[in-house]
């Protein structure tokens, strides 16, 4: 928990209160996500939203395997959901005619349940009907699905750049994906060093990579031997 605090708000829509945090502002947006979750006085969960700090393709996701399960409990329709990691604006999609209580959301592991609202009136006979048109076309999917896949002989680093007095080397790179790819295309780029927010990508030569300075905010994509020293990093929630 990075931020805990007692609110006090009066009655009524669009009651606003603003407060700050160091340690969300010294969070990075590729490598975190935060989740801002409301109790009443009782302890009982009334919010909970997904704050990401990053657009998806900015997003260093691990490769979630999420999978999904349809069910009848209580005279409800479950979707039973399970994830072997953090999955991002996991998304359930099906033919039946209705609404899921919850969409495009946030997955930790080992999963959860979400229900299925039937439509009213519904064009179904009957729940029957409306379960077995569900189970057959339900379908789930997370951004991880679209993520172009992780070079396996390339690390990503966080908060480093390499030989910075150096001006050579910049490529058009609107996302980290595409810079690491940028690196992977030239036989003499050691590291690719992506700069968020200004579309900046420099690749790096093995020479450059030895002169490692830190600087925050900043993401390298190191391949080869070259990261064998280097600390990876993945999703912190």
């Amino acid at each position: 928990v990075l931020l805990e605090r007692s609110l006090s708000l009066p009655a009524g829509a669009g009651v606003l209160q603003w407060f700050q945090s160091d340690e969300v502002k010294a969070l990075s947006g590729m490598s975190s996500a935060l989740e801002a979750i409301v109790t009443n006085k009782d302890g009982v969960t009334i919010s909970s939203n997904l704050i990401p700090l990053a657009t998806p393709e900015n997003m260093l996701l691990s490769k979630a395997d999420v999978a999904v399960a349809a069910s009848m409990e209580d005279g409800a329709i479950v979707a039973t959901l399970t994830t072997d990691a953090v999955a991002m604006y996991v998304t359930l999609t099906t033919l039946a005619h209705g609404h899921f209580e919850d969409n495009a959301f946030m997955l930790r592991p080992p999963g959860r349940k979400v229900k299925f609202l039937l439509a009213s009136p519904s064009p179904h006979a009957s729940v029957e009907e409306a379960f077995q048109s569900f189970k057959q076309s339900l379908r789930v999917e997370d951004v991880s699905l679209y993520q172009q896949p992780a070079d396996s002989r390339c690390s990503y680093v966080a908060d480093v750049d390499y030989d910075t007095k150096s001006t050579s080397g910049k490529v058009d790179g609107s996302s980290i994906s595409n810079c690491c790819a940028a690196c992977r295309a030239s036989d003499s780029c050691a590291a690719a060093v992506f700069v968020p927010g200004s579309s900046g990508c420099w690749l790096k030569t093995a020479e450059q990579v030895a002169k490692r300075e830190v600087q925050e905010g900043r993401i390298a994509c190191v391949r080869g031997a070259a990261a064998v020293s280097e600390p990876t990093i993945e999703l912190i929630i």
